[in-house]
């Protein structure tokens, strides 16, 4: 039972076409016992409609989903980066180290700017089971940026007694790395669902990207 279960998961994410075949053939079945009833004509438009309008829905989401994939990835690296550069900054300001007065209270993660609010339309209106997962890691990196500002404001205020972020700073890096594998994982399902007929969805099992 488990081989035929992950022999149809198998079979069902990742292919378009596949889909769209499966989809037709269940809805042959349900126009065939329909056109028995009212005339084949009618069950004719039924399947066209049908077909027409799931294909159309499958390309505008997979469109959208294409896009905000890619624009969140290549966000997600200048994040990375970011958070890893605050994290040192913040090292070095436990550690006392003289840091100019500017890069003491600036706070480097706010030079990146992730279209966060067009990206958290998007997953509102169209991948909704993905919020979670995105406002955890966006979130996460906010709290960072909090951080990272702290630190160097105290510095500045009063470098022999600032507090020590150092520890606290760097779970939240780790946080993020996290969440950003469960962002990965909820955004390639919402890809799964789109490719696969909506019949066999309830097979699909999450995956992670292999190369996050």
């Amino acid at each position: 039972m488990a081989g035929w279960r992950d022999s149809l998961i198998w079979g069902i994410t990742g292919d378009r076409h596949g889909a769209e075949s499966r989809e037709r053939l269940v809805v042959d079945i349900f126009s065939s016992i329909f056109s028995a009833l009212v005339g084949g004509a009618i069950s004719s438009s039924v399947i066209t409609y049908v077909l027409g309008a799931r294909r159309a829905e499958r390309e505008i989401l997979r469109n959208k989903l294409e896009g905000l994939y890619i624009e969140i990835s290549r966000d997600m690296r200048h994040m990375h980066v970011e958070a890893t550069r605050m994290a040192n900054e913040v090292r070095k300001i436990d550690q006392k180290q003289a840091l100019p007065e500017q890069d003491a209270v600036s706070v480097p993660g706010d030079e990146v700017q992730p279209r966060s609010d067009e990206h958290n339309t998007l997953i509102n209106i169209y991948f909704p089971e993905a919020i979670p997962a995105y406002e955890k890691y966006f979130s996460t990196y906010q709290a960072i940026n909090s951080i990272r500002f702290g630190a160097g404001l105290d510095f500045v205020i009063d470098p022999e007694n600032s507090l020590p972020r150092y520890a606290e700073i760097m779970v939240k890096t780790e946080d993020l790395t996290r969440y950003a594998k469960e962002l990965h994982t909820a955004l390639l399902y919402e890809a799964d669902k789109i490719n696969c007929s909506i019949f066999a969805r309830r097979f699909i099992s999450k995956r992670s990207n292999p190369h996050f």
